[in-house]
């Protein structure tokens, strides 16, 4: 199975596949796919991350105590050429190998994605 994946608005091709983490550790058993939904939101996250550490916490949940980022499904659907079913079928992949947790907004609205601070670790020191 061949995923096209379109780049995200501001990615070069480089930047795309620096995103995508090697299938070591807590991703060796993921597919591609579910990889590059993983960078994306491990990016995204660092952007959060980044924003909490310049005085704006607005990424920050006081009562997970845990920062998070924010991606809406069709964003992420189109980031990485597949339907956002796909998209929901990956997600629900990455929670249940814990990789990350989601958090459900309004209808029609952006989630909420978390990912653990010992998963980003592990990313840095890679």
């Amino acid at each position: 199975c061949l995923y096209v994946m379109q780049i995200p608005l501001g990615l070069k091709m480089a930047q795309v596949y620096q995103l995508i983490p090697l299938p070591q550790g807590p991703f060796a058993k993921l597919s591609l796919l579910e990889r590059a939904l993983y960078g994306l939101l491990y990016d995204r996250c660092k952007m959060s991350v980044n924003n909490m550490l310049n005085g704006n916490g607005r990424f920050y949940d006081e009562q997970l105590e845990e920062v998070y980022c924010v991606y809406n499904q069709n964003d992420l659907a189109k980031a990485l050429g597949v339907s956002v079913r796909t998209v929901r079928r990956a997600t629900a992949n990455l929670v249940d190998n814990h990789l990350i947790s989601v958090t459900k907004s309004r209808f029609q609205d952006c989630n909420r994605y978390y990912l653990p601070y010992y998963i980003r670790q592990w990313l840095q020191t890679k």
